[in-house]
């Protein structure tokens, strides 16, 4: 394939950056692989190609999403602790009942949302899927019910955004496609990450706590940045997925709970361990509870009938220059003295 044309695919490509959806821009990394294995621990097969957010939702995400549906909120999409609490994220509420302006603050804005319960992150879903439409629709059948019967509420058919499944976190935050195998973090590694946050990431980092003022960022912030991590990232491509906040999924405990993954600021490493998840009842809220959402992928290919892309060699069905970058590693440590690389020592 010729350089001009490398870079032409790389140019079209673009469903895995940023969009605009709901007037908040997301960013999607791909999840492909699909018919994958479970893990040992019945955990990570996905059936199909889907794709999840990059990075945890926002407070600045989740300000557009208040100014643009909670100007009366019926529904307690808003609590004051997001503004005044120790462990604030940084959004403010103005005005009176009816007419509610929301701001947040410029060095909170690029940290994830907190104190939000499954149901707020399920309307934040449902508002995406709607393209800035109804909250009580979409994904999830809420039917203005500001906290439904728990067991009841599944994802809906046709459903386009929502929170992940339990195997669809897992599988994105631990399984590697291309070594067809799962890793103990979501950093891409069996050992356990550091929590030191440097300018140059080294890699293999995450927010989480050591012990007593032995923390990542500590206060008044708490929370990183998403992505400060930058060489941190899962095999797929996202970050923060092993700490800084605890992430809801659509896993159901129970007739009440629902689970989060992930492990958050303040916890020890062993937070950051699927194995020890959080199940809290899903009209509830903590300050180191946020999420991320995840969508049906526009990419369908892997089968007979729709055959990876020539050249998708990350087999994301998508033709960029991670491919070029796994052709070039994989042409300079070739040894063949013969074609195709006529190797000379």
């Amino acid at each position: 394939m010729g350089w001009s044309r490398m870079w032409v695919l790389a140019a079209v490509v673009g469903l895995g950056g940023g969009v605009l959806a709901g007037g908040v821009e997301m960013e999607w990394v791909v999840v492909a692989d699909h018919r994958n294995p479970n893990d040992d621990t019945g955990f990570g097969s996905v059936a199909s190609i889907y794709e999840i957010g990059k990075y945890e939702v926002t407070a600045a995400q989740y300000t557009v999403f208040l100014n643009a549906v909670a100007a009366a909120d019926p529904h307690g999409l808003y609590t004051p602790d997001m503004w005044m609490s120790p462990y604030p994220c940084g959004i403010e509420r103005h005005g009176t009942p009816g007419a509610y302006t929301y701001t947040v603050a410029s060095d909170y804005a690029s940290r994830p949302v907190r104190h939000v319960s499954f149901w707020d992150a399920c309307r934040f879903a449902n508002w995406l899927n709607n393209n800035g439409g109804s909250t009580e629709t979409g994904a999830y059948a809420l039917n203005n019910v500001t906290n439904p019967d728990n067991a009841s509420v599944v994802r809906r058919s046709g459903a386009k955004v929502f929170l992940p499944t339990l195997n669809e976190w897992y599988k994105a935050a631990y399984y590697d496609g291309q070594a067809r195998r799962y890793y103990d973090y979501a950093t891409g590694s069996d050992t356990m990450p550091s929590y030191t946050l440097v300018n140059p990431d080294p890699g293999n980092n995450a927010n989480y706590s050591m012990g007593l003022r032995q923390n990542s960022v500590g206060p008044p912030y708490w929370a990183s940045e998403v992505g400060a991590f930058e060489n941190s990232a899962s095999p797929y491509g996202t970050y923060d997925q092993s700490g800084n906040v605890w992430e809801w999924t659509e896993g159901l405990s129970g007739n009440k709970n629902r689970v989060a993954c992930g492990g958050a600021f303040g916890l020890g490493p062993e937070k950051l361990l699927f194995a020890n998840r959080l199940e809290l009842d899903a009209k509830d809220w903590l300050p180191t509870l946020g999420f991320r959402v995840a969508r049906v992928s526009a990419a369908a290919c892997g089968d007979p009938q729709h055959p990876y892309p020539v050249g998708d060699l990350n087999r994301d069905c998508y033709v960029d220059f991670d491919d070029m970058a796994i052709m070039i590693a994989g042409w300079l440590s070739c040894t063949d003295p013969g074609p195709p690389c006529n190797y000379r020592p």
